[in-house]
């Protein structure tokens, strides 16, 4: 039985006189034309990369030549600040949602945690900076620890 898909088969090189059998199989014939094994692999190779630039394609094409006026309300703020990219991940796992965000970025055992490992070495004006507390509450914090150091020993 003769193979009717001419195009098919010139694109994964199969030579004009292969035949088809019943069982599916490709019967070229004595020899097996370099020809054909160069164009298939040539095809091969060309169709995977136009697979890849059109994959490629598809992922840019949401971010060309996007402007701060193409994001709604806040999502512009934050492209211009975190960029596109981030600002997609966190519509993409969070949008409809209410988010507030806490005055203090950090938690009270990493607090904890700096001032005991710095008091020593920094300032309490350069503690509360980095922390984002006033001097006042840092040094209150700083006689809290130490004296639950002193109670601990």
């Amino acid at each position: 039985m003769k193979n009717d898909n001419f195009l098919i088969n010139r694109f994964l090189g199969i030579p004009s006189k292969a035949i088809l059998s019943e069982e599916g199989s490709i019967k070229i014939g004595k020899t097996l034309s370099i020809y054909g094994v160069v164009s298939f692999l040539f095809n091969i190779i060309i169709f995977a990369f136009i697979s890849l630039l059109l994959i490629n394609n598809n992922i840019r094409r949401w971010s060309v030549n996007m402007k701060k006026s193409d994001f709604k309300g806040i999502y512009a703020e934050m492209s211009e600040i975190l960029g596109e990219e981030i600002v997609k991940i966190i519509h993409k796992h969070y949008k409809g949602q209410q988010v507030n965000f806490p005055m203090k970025l950090y938690s009270n055992e990493y607090v904890e945690n700096y001032i005991i490992e710095n008091y020593s070495e920094k300032t309490v004006r350069e503690i509360s900076r980095t922390l984002g507390y006033s001097d006042k509450w840092v040094q209150k914090l700083i006689k809290k620890y130490t004296l639950k150091l002193k109670q601990n020993i």
